[in-house]
């Protein structure tokens, strides 16, 4: 009964795999049998970019600021067995648990809130598009904010109030050496990235985060769920 569903999600991850590959074969002018001796590492780090999983590959993306920062935050919980659900854990490369590591940051439940990470350059630094991965959909916050400082105090740059598991939020370009995430309660926060994107970047990511903030419409379920009665 469920073969259906399982040869659907491995159709789409394959598509996923091939648009990307496709849109690099047209960026590079080059067909795709050159693509892989050449633009492997390119074609990995860019569907690690838009949300995929590779077993083993971790995030290499040159582009990304967060690699470079210094990471810390208000407190840090432990995991059952006791490791430390530490936050750096948001910039080691891994955007999921796996395994016994839980590859995230979660604030210490005891601790006082808001809940904070913040991540730190030497010098400023330009940015206008955050990415944000929590555990789960049902474990994300409903609404928490970014965070920049301009050198006299801290300016929200972003607050989504929607429920996700990840996020891509894109806003207009500021320049700071901190940005910090805030969270009014505990959530397991596994990955952080920073960019400097395209203008037509951001608007594609503006555009998609308006779309999945819409309500979903009355015929917005499955085939075999009875309808929604009205009043």
């Amino acid at each position: 009964g469920m073969g259906t569903p399982r040869v659907m999600m491995t159709c789409a991850v394959i598509g996923q795999a091939a648009r990307t590959a496709a849109a690099l074969c047209v960026r590079h002018g080059t067909r795709p049998r050159e693509l892989v001796p050449s633009r492997l590492e390119e074609l990995q780090q860019q569907l690690l970019k838009d949300g995929a999983y590779l077993i083993g590959v971790p995030n290499r993306d040159p582009r990304d600021l967060a690699r470079r920062a210094c990471v810390t935050a208000t407190s840090e919980a432990r995991a059952p067995d006791g490791t430390p659900l530490a936050a750096t854990n948001v910039i080691n490369g891994i955007a999921r648990a796996e395994g016994p590591e839980a590859n995230a940051w979660m604030a210490d439940t005891n601790a006082p809130a808001p809940h904070r990470i913040e991540l730190a350059w030497p010098s400023a630094q330009a940015f206008n598009t955050v990415h944000a991965t929590f555990f789960t959909q049902s474990l994300a916050p409903e609404r928490f904010e970014v965070e920049a400082w301009d050198g006299a105090g801290w300016r929200t740059v972003v607050a989504p109030e929607q429920r996700l598991r990840r996020h891509v939020l894109a806003f207009d370009r500021v320049t700071a050496s901190k940005l910090r995430v805030t969270l009014p309660v505990p959530a397991g926060l596994c990955e952080i990235r920073v960019y400097d994107e395209d203008p037509r970047d951001v608007e594609t990511a503006r555009r998609a985060a308006r779309k999945q903030a819409e309500p979903d419409g009355p015929d917005a379920r499955f085939p075999w769920e009875p309808p929604v009665p009205t009043k």
